[in-house]
Parts: C-alpha cells; sequence; structure tokens
C-alpha cells in the first residue's frame, strides 16, 4: 500500500520522467543516426563514383520536361531559370516550361511573364535548353486537354499545371515530367542522376527527391529556422521509410513519366495538395508507387510563423480533401478487390494524417504544462538559492539542470546546430562571422522556448482538420511566402 501511495502522488512526476527518458532516447537516436548516415554515405559516395561513370556512358538519354508553375514570382524566377539552364545533361534532351497566370496582368506592374520572356530574349543567342512561357487564360476549366468556358475560373496549382501538359508533344517512351516550385535549385546532376536510375529499372517509376529547404534560413525566425532544419532532416532520412507506407509527392523535385500522368488524366485542379492526390492516383490507377531519389532540390520556407501556419493549414486541408475524395470513390467503385485497396490506402493516410496530428496536439498540450511546472518551480528554488545559498545549492543544480536544461532538452539544441552545419551548402551566407555567432541564439531558442513553440507543429493541422469536417475548403491558388533571394 505505501509504494501504491507513492505511486499515486507521484504519478505526474513518473509519467513526466517516462517522457523525458524517452524524449532523451529519441534525441540521442538521431544524433547517432545522423553521425552514421553520414559517414555510410561517405563510403557510398566513394564506392558509387565508378559506378555511376559506367551507367552513364550505357542507355539513351531520357527527354526530360521541367515544368515550373509561377504565379506572383517575378522575385525569384530569373534566378531559378539561371540556375536550371545549367544542369549537367544535354541541352537538346531536356526542355524547361514556365506557366504563369493571366491574372496577373490585372494583379502586378511587372509580371512574371514579363521577367521569364526578358530571360529568354538576354539569352536566345545562347546555346540553351529550350525555355518556354505559357499563360494560363483566366477561363480554363482546369483539366487536361480542357477548354476555355467563357467565365473565371478558380486559380489552383493543379490547374496550372495541367495547362502546361497540354502543350508537351511526346519525345519517346521514356519521357519524363520533372515538377520544380518557382524557387527551386535543383541539384546540377539531378537528370543525370534519374537517367541512370531509369536505365537500371525495368518499368517506369515515379521519383520524390528531397526537399532542402533552407536557403533564405538567415531570413527566418527563430521557430521557422528550426522547422526548415528539422524539415530538410526529414526528407533526407525519414522521406524513404513514408515512401514505403504511403505515396507522398511533394509537389517538387518529382518526376513522372509522361505517358503515366496523362494516363491517370492529369493532375486534381480543384485539390490544393493536387501533389498527395496525384500520388494516390498513381498508386491506385497506374499501379506505381512512388520511389526516393536521394538527390536534392534547394528552395525556402515561409520566413514568419504567420507564413508557416498558412502554408501547413492548407495542407492539412488538402489531405483532409484527398481522404474525402477517396471515400466518395469507394461508393462509385464496384470491385471488391479496388475497394479494399482504397481502404487500405485510406487507414495509412488517416495515420499518417489526422491520427499523428492529433497525438502532436496531446504531447504538446502536456509537454507544456509540466514545462511551466517545471519552470515554476526551478524560479522558486533560485529565488531560495539567493536566501539561504548553501542549503540550496544542491536544490538549484538539479533542478534547474533537471528540469529546464534537461539533456533531452541539451541534446536537441545540439542536433539542431549539427543539421545546420550539415545543410550549410545550401544556405545563402551560410559561414558569415555575424551568422555563425547566431547560431548561439538558436542553441538557447530550441531549449528554453521549442516546448512552447511546439503548438505551432500540431496547431495548423488540427484547424484544418477541424474546418475539413465542416466541409470548409480552400479552391485559389495561393502563394506561399518567400524572401528576395540575394
Amino acid at each position: 500500500m505505501f509504494l501504491l501511495n507513492i505511486l499515486i502522488n507521484n504519478i505526474d512526476s513518473i509519467v513526466f520522467a517516462l517522457i523525458s527518458l524517452i524524449s532523451l532516447f529519441f534525441s540521442l537516436r538521431l544524433v547517432i543516426m545522423f553521425i552514421t548516415k553520414n559517414f555510410s554515405n561517405l563510403r557510398e559516395k566513394r564506392s558509387n563514383k565508378k559506378i555511376s561513370s559506367s551507367i552513364e556512358d550505357k542507355g539513351d538519354y531520357p527527354f526530360f520536361s521541367i515544368l515550373i508553375p509561377a504565379r506572383n514570382e517575378a522575385e525569384v524566377i530569373e534566378k531559378t531559370l539561371s540556375h536550371i539552364i545549367k544542369l549537367n545533361y544535354p541541352n537538346d534532351k531536356f526542355e524547361i516550361i514556365v506557366i504563369v497566370d493571366a491574372k496577373e496582368n490585372f494583379e502586378n506592374k511587372t509580371t512574371t511573364k514579363d521577367i521569364v520572356f526578358k530571360f529568354i530574349g538576354e539569352n536566345c543567342n545562347n546555346i540553351i535548353p529550350a525555355v518556354k512561357c505559357l499563360e494560363v487564360p483566366v477561363d480554363f476549366d482546369g483539366k487536361l486537354n480542357g477548354v476555355k468556358t467563357g467565365r473565371i475560373t478558380p486559380s489552383t496549382k493543379g490547374r496550372a499545371l495541367n495547362y502546361g501538359l497540354t502543350f508537351i508533344e511526346c519525345r519517346g517512351e521514356t519521357h519524363y515530367c520533372s515538377f520544380f516550385d518557382a524557387e527551386s535549385h535543383p541539384d546540377v546532376n539531378i537528370l543525370l542522376e534519374l537517367r541512370n536510375n531509369i536505365n537500371k529499372d525495368s518499368k517506369n517509376i515515379v521519383y520524390q527527391g528531397p526537399l532542402f529547404q533552407v536557403r533564405n534560413f538567415w531570413k527566418l525566425s527563430y521557430f521557422s529556422k528550426v522547422v526548415a532544419l528539422s524539415q530538410a532532416f526529414s526528407h533526407e532520412y525519414g522521406l524513404p521509410f513514408i515512401l514505403k507506407f504511403i505515396p507522398f509527392l511533394g509537389g517538387t523535385n518529382m518526376h513522372i513519366p509522361l505517358n503515366l500522368i496523362k494516363k491517370i488524366d492529369g493532375f486534381a485542379s480543384s485539390n490544393i495538395t493536387e501533389d498527395l492526390d496525384l500520388g494516390v492516383r498513381c498508386e491506385l490507377d497506374g499501379g506505381i508507387k512512388p520511389s526516393f531519389i536521394n538527390v536534392p532540390s534547394s528552395e525556402q520556407t515561409p520566413p514568419s510563423i504567420k507564413g508557416y501556419i498558412v502554408q501547413r493549414f492548407r495542407w492539412g486541408k488538402g489531405a483532409c480533401e484527398v481522404l474525402t475524395k477517396l471515400n466518395k470513390r469507394i461508393n462509385n467503385t464496384k470491385s471488391s478487390n479496388q475497394i479494399k485497396n482504397i481502404k487500405k490506402l485510406m487507414l495509412k493516410l488517416f495515420i499518417y494524417g489526422p491520427v499523428e496530428w492529433i497525438a502532436y496536439f496531446v504531447i504538446a498540450v502536456y509537454i507544456t504544462i509540466n514545462y511551466i511546472e517545471k519552470l515554476s518551480l526551478s524560479i522558486y528554488t533560485l529565488s531560495k538559492l539567493l536566501t539561504f545559498p548553501l542549503i540550496y545549492a544542491g536544490n538549484i543544480i538539479f533542478t534547474a539542470l533537471g528540469h529546464i536544461l534537461t539533456l533531452s532538452a541539451i541534446m536537441c539544441g545540439i542536433f539542431v546546430i549539427l543539421l545546420y552545419f550539415k545543410y550549410s551548402p545550401f544556405i545563402t551566407d551560410a559561414w558569415s562571422s555575424k551568422n555563425l555567432f547566431k547560431l548561439s541564439i538558436l542553441f538557447l531558442y530550441v531549449i528554453f522556448a521549442l516546448p512552447f513553440a511546439v503548438w505551432m507543429f500540431s496547431v495548423p493541422f488540427i484547424g484544418s482538420f477541424l474546418l475539413s469536417l465542416f466541409g470548409v475548403h480552400d479552391v485559389e491558388w495561393v502563394k506561399t511566402e518567400i524572401t528576395v533571394e540575394t
């Protein structure tokens, strides 16, 4: 009974201790995985150099159509085009298609189209891959091989991409479409690596590469800095695992055979996560699951917390739209085997969607309550230390370091700094002395503020999930907040 009373009276502390130990375990695991993976990657790169070069000497060069949807992207599109035309691939084996929205003509003085045509004019005498600019009419219905309706149609990314796909002429069986955002800077060897993989595979494969959204790192809020580094790490190490369970496509740095994307009727023009929807239909209608290709594209991430929330909010609603669409599909499907496959996929998407979001929300509530409690206790102990230093010296050490600066928090802070150095080649002005000094502030932020900022990881998705239950959905293509390229 005595032990039972102790357990009951200290249940909160016990649970908090267990969560701290679990956090510490995962923190150590992340650091170990980070170190071992990077050493193994170095060994692989050394051993694969000869393999890659031997593959390059064999087989044909597939043709790539690079599609870049760009609405209100006049600030970044020129730098993106300057980067992509330098990809390490035969110039006659790929083309670049920038798809702009005619609505820009009524919104901006200098449009994305103006910048693209200026770029084409300045480089027309150089030997570069073909660069085209297509403008989506305001009344385009959004479907693949669609028509003009005579009335203004909501602008979506899927609608723009379908318009661009309409004008692509097939260049053989291995004609691929590659999709990048307007601020994307893909690895210079991305097409060459894709070519090597395509030549090795026996059938057409859908590829998804990692996104390192860290390029504007030093223009981000401290919360967005942590998000950017964490997301880069999850794309490099977590995405290969996720792709084994769900057909996740990220909308950028994704590569799909032209014949497949036309077979499944292109993009869903009314869905704000047209990429996830496409991945689902690739699996259900095309019989092909996306594969991971470890060649990154560097991009930007929303610089403010507001931009982050808006972006994740839309992602969450888009994921719920896909689930709703799949549920409707069940009612219109007669094949029992197909219904079984749809239900299985819905369960996976639900677990990696709403269930995961709710779990993060519960954890955020618990961490915040306990963190405030431990912080209050530490402040109280510190006040006592000032009065009775000898008596409370031991308490302050164990309280402050044990509850506020837990080893788990410190490990997370160290891990974030390690991630900075890992992804520094993709960060603009990464090695200036001024910015390196700021890393200490980032370290302190992770330790002290992240327990409260963890709310931001779950709240946007929970909000989108609740709104989706009431049938509230977005239909407009909204520009993601970015910073000016330097």
